[in-house]
Parts: structure tokens; C-alpha cells; sequence
């Protein structure tokens, strides 16, 4: 059985939400804040700054955004369904089409294992806790992949960094 799966038979995680989203081991008092809650202070990075310049006001800005949050829970319900092998029908428009689409390609190229989805990841001691999107097997190796639908900001590349550290807890004194 895998680590994380052991380790979360053992230590159930709970969370709070609202618009910060806070972590914790049942029975333990400590709650600790997400990854994506502590990266939402970050700055987006000078293409995002570009972007929203360029949507005319602050409320257009916001409905794009929220457009572009609804299509990606939208690919996130599709793709996980997918991949837990359940039969789906894309009457969705091309830009969920096309993401999907995007799935399937790295899923027949890659040929993961699946071995859960929607995971919250929290360790004693680590002040941050996560919920990322796919634990596989892809060659051997167990790999967490968090899907991404829009634009490319640096805070994605500090969430996989955050979740990696997350990743290095599953040390036997954390997993026993």
C-alpha cells in the first residue's frame, strides 16, 4: 500500500473553509493554512498584472476570472471522473473540450496508476498542508500532479515546491 494512502488511513485530515482554507489532523488543535491560502498574498507576476491591464475595469476582470474558476471546476469534476474509469459525455464547450482532450493525450503518453484523487496532505509540524489533485505511479515512481487550466503564474511552480515538502514527510516516524 502506498505511504500516503497508509498514512492518511491513520491520520484523517479535515479542513475549514472560507476564503482561506485551513488544514488539520483530526484530534490535533493545530490548524495550519493551505498552500494556495498563503500563495494568494503572492505576487502573480508581471503577465498576470498584464492581463488584468488589459480587461478594461476591475469588474470585467473579475468575471473573466470567475468564467475561467467555473470552467476549471468544471475540468477538474470531468477529469476526475475519467480517470476513476467512469464513461463521460463531452457536450461541454471546446474550451473544456480541448482540456480534457489535453488529459487524455498525457494520461495514454504516460500511462499513470492512479492511486487516489483529491487528497489533503497535512504532517505534524509542517505549517502549511495541501490538497492536490492526483497521487500516481508514472514509471516507478509516486508523483503528485495538481491540474492546471489557465495561465502559467510563478505561484504554480511554488505550489509544487510546497507540495514537495509536503512529499518529504512521508518518513516512517511521520507514516508509522
Amino acid at each position: 500500500m502506498n505511504p500516503v494512502i497508509k498514512y492518511l488511513e491513520k491520520n484523517k485530515i479535515i479542513s475549514k473553509e472560507g476564503d482561506v482554507r485551513w488544514y488539520s489532523i483530526a484530534g490535533s488543535r493545530q490548524w495550519v493554512p493551505s498552500v494556495t491560502s498563503i500563495l494568494s498574498a503572492a505576487d502573480k507576476g508581471e503577465f498576470f498584472h498584464k492581463w488584468l491591464a488589459n480587461q478594461g475595469s476591475w469588474d470585467n476582470a473579475c468575471k473573466v476570472r470567475d468564467k475561467a474558476a467555473k470552467r476549471g471546476t468544471i475540468v477538474h469534476e470531468i477529469s476526475e471522473d475519467l480517470l476513476n474509469g467512469e464513461e463521460i459525455i463531452l457536450d461541454a464547450g471546446p474550451e473544456i473540450v480541448k482540456r480534457i482532450m489535453c488529459l487524455e493525450e498525457w494520461y495514454n503518453n504516460y500511462q499513470p496508476e492512479i492511486i487516489a484523487q483529491e487528497i489533503m496532505l497535512a504532517f505534524p509540524g509542517v505549517r502549511f498542508a495541501g490538497r492536490f489533485d492526483i497521487l500516481a505511479r508514472i514509471d516507478g515512481k509516486t508523483v503528485l500532479i495538481d491540474i492546471k487550466t489557465g495561465g502559467h503564474y510563478k505561484t504554480h511552480d511554488l505550489q509544487a515546491v510546497s507540495y514537495t515538502h509536503l512529499r518529504a514527510h512521508e518518513t516512517p516516524e511521520h507514516l508509522v
